[in-house]
């Protein structure tokens, strides 16, 4: 059987459970500071499955490679994440911000119209979304300013789970 934890029960109460936001610069700074000090402890879980601070970090700085090197993300550039709440998301969210970027956070409910509205009005260069929502998407991508669409899947990042014999 998997491991199963309270979310509240893996931090020990000398970990603060409040932050001082004027203590940091921006969220890259306190994501930096989480990991130094508690990197291997789980950052986000899913499905039983949890990343630790130091893995995100490193999927996270890699997914900011590829958005530079591969999108031609520059600062202050839009990058759109239309997922819902998997483990993709905070990595492509992480990763985004550590390339420069300007998050831009769209409901993988909209409707086409309410889509459409939104990346025109962010301007977003690129669009990260759930694969199976790719054909529901594509009418208005076409129109809009993305150049570059990434599809993340709702089992990615997750460990396979080993069976035990009864």
């Amino acid at each position: 059987m998997n491991k199963v934890h309270n979310w509240h029960q893996l931090y020990p109460d000398s970990v603060p459970h409040e932050i001082d936001p004027n203590a940091y610069g921006s969220l890259n700074d306190l994501f930096a500071q989480a990991v130094a000090t508690h990197g291997n402890r789980p950052a986000f879980g899913n499905f039983g499955c949890f990343l630790s601070y130091s893995e995100t970090a490193k999927l996270a700085q890699s997914f900011a490679h590829y958005l530079v090197t591969q999108c031609g993300i520059e600062r202050g550039d839009r990058v759109a994440i239309m997922l819902p709440n998997i483990l993709a998301y905070p990595v492509v969210m992480l990763g985004g911000l550590l390339a420069g970027a300007t998050i831009v956070n769209i409901n993988p409910q909209y409707t086409s119209r309410e889509l459409e509205h939104q990346l025109s009005d962010s301007g977003a260069k690129v669009l990260v979304v759930l694969r199976h929502l790719l054909a529901a998407t594509n009418e208005v991508i076409r129109s809009s300013s993305v150049e570059t669409v990434i599809y993340a899947e709702v089992g990615d990042l997750l460990k396979p789970i080993k069976k035990t014999a009864n």
